[in-house]
């Protein structure tokens, strides 16, 4: 699990079974917000000389509805701000 903020890491999906499951999963914590990743590996179209470019796609998608980093400071604060 990434330990700082806008950082993430994928590791090669040994689940997948369908042509369309990421070749890749992971997470990654941006913005305060966990969230999963997933990562193709696609081929550009071949260059004139014949070679072919890879590259990879990612996709995000939030791990549920949770507190931000920023929600949850600012509800401790204003819990603070009440109790005093």
């Amino acid at each position: 699990m990434p330990e700082y903020e806008n950082n993430g890491i994928i590791f090669r999906n040994k689940k997948k079974t369908d042509p369309k499951h990421a070749d890749y999963t992971g997470e990654a914590l941006v913005g305060g917000v966990w969230y999963f990743m997933d990562s193709w590996i696609k081929e550009g179209k071949p260059k004139q000389d014949g070679t072919v470019r890879k590259f990879m796609v990612f996709r995000f998608s939030r791990k549920g509805r949770q507190e931000s980093m920023f929600e949850h400071r600012n509800r401790q604060q204003e819990d603070h701000a009440e109790a005093h």
